[in-house]
């Protein structure tokens, strides 16, 4: 977590700009050189990588990176705020998540999702909430100490809660993507009560075996990430007339694929910054 720390300065803030911007670049070069040999066309590959960051192109789900780093060269502002002017962060929090309510309300009040006009990049006020209720959880250190049985009863409470928020605004919104739920007050909540129990929920007791697959995931999260959007076409492609019955199977061939593609290049000294941002 940045905020928080003694001093966040903006060297250090640009250094991990450019880690966040390693995939993006390789990527870029990736579809550059296939559109290249493929198609004959020569595009910038500058221009690809900057596509990626405002949610266009095959690697549109970089968006992310790209709300990441305007969230992060903000972040000595906020730090300062954080440590030097504690009501007036507070504020500012309470602003954001006000502004992600009125968002919610609003699009569940005309049947519409109203971020849509916004692409993900730049749905600003949702990123600088999460960012800075971390910190807050982080320096009022509201958390507990729960039994065993209690924290998995919370973490099965989570997934039901963010399950209930999906199919409300499913229903409501009359569209089935997980980027209009960012603002709902179910996820919200979700992530606050994940927030405050995050370490005691990932070390509840548990066999070996699942602790290694608990940590070959948690390594491949990001691979998995950018990798299964490129899988998802081709078995689409591969399987263009599914049931609807066998949605679940897709899913779970793509993300099994998109592991193994990360795992793969995660063993490759170079191509392991395609799928990292550490």
């Amino acid at each position: 977590m940045i905020l928080g720390k003694e001093n966040v300065t903006y060297p250090y803030i640009l250094r991990k700009i450019s880690l966040l911007l390693t995939p993006v670049i390789l990527w870029a070069i990736f579809e550059f050189i296939v559109k290249l040999i493929t198609r004959r066309e020569f595009i910038n590959p500058v221009q690809i990588g900057a596509g990626f960051l405002v949610q266009k192109g095959l690697f549109s789900q970089f968006w992310f990176i790209g709300a990441l780093i305007i969230v992060q060269l903000v972040a000595p502002i906020l730090n300062r705020l954080l440590r030097d002017h504690w009501t007036a962060f507070r504020v500012l929090l309470l602003a954001f998540g006000v502004v992600c309510l009125v968002v919610m309300f609003s699009s569940y009040y005309i049947r519409y999702p109203v971020a849509k006009s916004v692409i993900q990049t730049f749905r600003l006020w949702t990123w600088f909430f999460y960012f800075m209720m971390g910190a807050w959880l982080r320096r009022t250190q509201h958390a507990s100490d729960l039994s065993r049985n209690t924290r998995l009863f919370l973490f099965v409470f989570i997934v039901l809660v963010v399950q209930m928020g999906a199919l409300v605004s499913s229903v409501l919104l009359r569209n089935g993507y997980a980027e209009y739920d960012y603002d709902s007050l179910f996820v919200m909540l979700a992530v606050l009560l994940l927030m405050l129990q995050y370490s005691r929920v990932i070390t509840l007791g548990r066999s070996d075996l699942i602790s290694r697959f608990v940590h070959h995931f948690a390594a491949n999260t990001m691979g998995i990430f950018i990798i299964h959007v490129v899988v998802l076409k081709i078995v689409l492609r591969v399987l263009p007339n599914f049931e609807p019955n066998f949605v679940p199977i897709i899913i779970l061939i793509v993300f099994i694929v998109s592991d193994l593609v990360a795992s793969g290049l995660q063993k490759v000294p170079f191509l392991s910054r395609m799928v990292s941002i550490d």
